[in-house]
Parts: C-alpha cells; structure tokens; sequence
C-alpha cells in the first residue's frame, strides 16, 4: 500500500511517498521533495500541479492524502485554496479522491496536541519515527501520508484501538 501525502503551499509544498516500510524511492527518486516554482498566478498553479502529477505518475499511490485549511491562513488564502481545490479535482479525476486531513488532527496525531507549532512538528516527527527533516512542509507531508496511512490500516482492520496511543486513537476514529 503506497501513500502520497501533500502538505500544500504556493511557496513550497511539501510531497512524501510512503509504504508501510516508510519512504519509498523509485529509480533514484525520493519520495520526499520540496515542490517549488518560481512562476506566478495561475502558471504557478500549473507548474506545482504538473511537479506532483509526475510524482504520481512515477509512484503510483494507491491513496493520496492532503492537509486541510488552517483558518488562521495569512497572506494568500484564495490562492491556496485554488492549489488545494485544484489537486482535489486533479486527484478525483484520476480515481484517487484525496483523504483531508486537518491541521490539528495531524499534529495531535504526531505530538498529542493539536496546537503545535512548527518546531514541535519537527521534534515529533522525529521522537515518533527516528526521522529528521529540515523543511517543516515535508515533515508535515510525512506525518500526513504516515496518518493517512494508520487510517487505512484501520479501516481494513488490519490495526485497531490497541496499536495506537490514546491521542492517535482519538484522531483516527474520527476517520475510520
């Protein structure tokens, strides 16, 4: 089961493909990038949604995950909303409807509390999987395609209440 988590920006949106051994590389291509474009307005759009779309195309994900919309956004919050809606309609076209995760789901899942700031998401990450990032957007990209990845686990039953800390159960019912 290979998942593609995204943690979307219009300045750099973090990617991480995984399967249930972690990160994956295919051809010497990590499946952990920093998806960047110098372009803007709506090429940007374009060439952040054409960077991932060949990552899909080369992994091939059996899901795809996305963070939701942190409503404490700044600055550019209808452009990011065109990126997100734009790899939503992207991804459901292509037969693989994007789970959403939110923000403070995600960092409960990976610190226990859902009001963590970025530097917490980095220590979390690393106390909870033995891996360090340098960019908080693929971190977050990792924690999205590792949770989305227990969701579905979960839901094939394959894990249950028992394999999980009583902060990740709390966060994964929600989903399952």
């Amino acid at each position: 089961m290979i998942v593609l988590g995204i943690d979307q920006s219009l300045t750099g949106s973090g990617v991480s493909i995984i399967d249930i051994d972690g990160i994956i590389e295919i051809d010497g291509i990590q499946g952990k990038q920093l998806i960047k474009s110098t372009k803007k307005g709506v090429k940007r759009l374009i060439d952040i949604k054409n960077q991932i779309l060949v990552l899909n195309d080369k992994f091939k994900p059996d899901y795809v995950a996305m963070e939701g919309y942190g409503f404490m956004t700044k600055g550019r919050a209808f452009e990011l909303g065109e990126l997100g809606g734009m790899l939503k309609v992207m991804f459901t076209e292509l037969g693989k409807e994007p789970m959403i995760i939110h923000p403070s789901h995600l960092k409960k899942y990976i610190t226990g509390k859902g009001n963590a700031d970025k530097s917490i998401m980095l220590m979390g990450i690393y106390k909870k999987y033995g891996i360090e990032f340098d960019n908080h957007n693929i971190a977050d990209s990792f924690g999205i395609s590792k949770m989305a990845l227990d969701i579905m686990l979960a839901r094939q039953g394959k894990k249950n209440r028992k394999d999980f800390n009583k902060e990740e159960w709390d966060v994964i019912r929600g989903y399952i």
